[in-house]
């Protein structure tokens, strides 16, 4: 009997280890890559100390790989100071303005804005293919209206 429940628990340990122990490889995507995927990350007015924060970009260039199809692709948001993680995970709920371009927006305070960080998940088939870092450091662009 234990040794029935010893392969059992076996068999279980096989066939989730792909998803439970996966692990992916992470960079920080280069403003030429950017430029090259289309992406933008822009911050709007939403009150006296809040901003509408929205990333777009192409499924194209090096994110040329995501798609909604995969169920590892999405957008994470992390927020950072300095080495201290203040939110390590949360996934965006994406739109597609059109097809081929992504979209996830949110709102936050105007002082943790220097602190948001994209994560962008490429999925390949059940595991994850990637991911490529966007810092609002680097890329965000803050506009006085919509």
């Amino acid at each position: 009997m234990q040794t029935r429940v010893a392969w059992i628990a076996i068999i279980i340990l096989i066939a989730l280890a792909p998803r439970a122990f996966a692990l992916r490889s992470q960079g920080v995507l280069t403003l030429e890559d950017a430029k090259a995927a289309g992406l933008t990350l822009r911050a709007s007015p939403a009150g006296p100390d809040a901003k509408w924060v929205r990333l777009e970009f192409d499924v194209s260039g090096k994110l040329k790989d995501y798609s909604p199809d995969r169920s590892f692709s999405h957008v994470e948001l992390e927020i950072r100071d300095g080495n201290t993680s203040l939110l390590s995970y949360a996934v965006l709920q994406e739109k597609r303005p059109k097809p081929g371009r992504v979209q996830v927006q949110f709102m936050a305070n105007r002082a943790l804005l220097d602190k948001l960080v994209f994560v962008i998940v490429i999925g390949q088939g059940m595991l994850p293919g990637g991911a490529y870092e966007v810092s609002a450091k680097d890329f965000l662009v803050e506009t006085e209206s919509d």
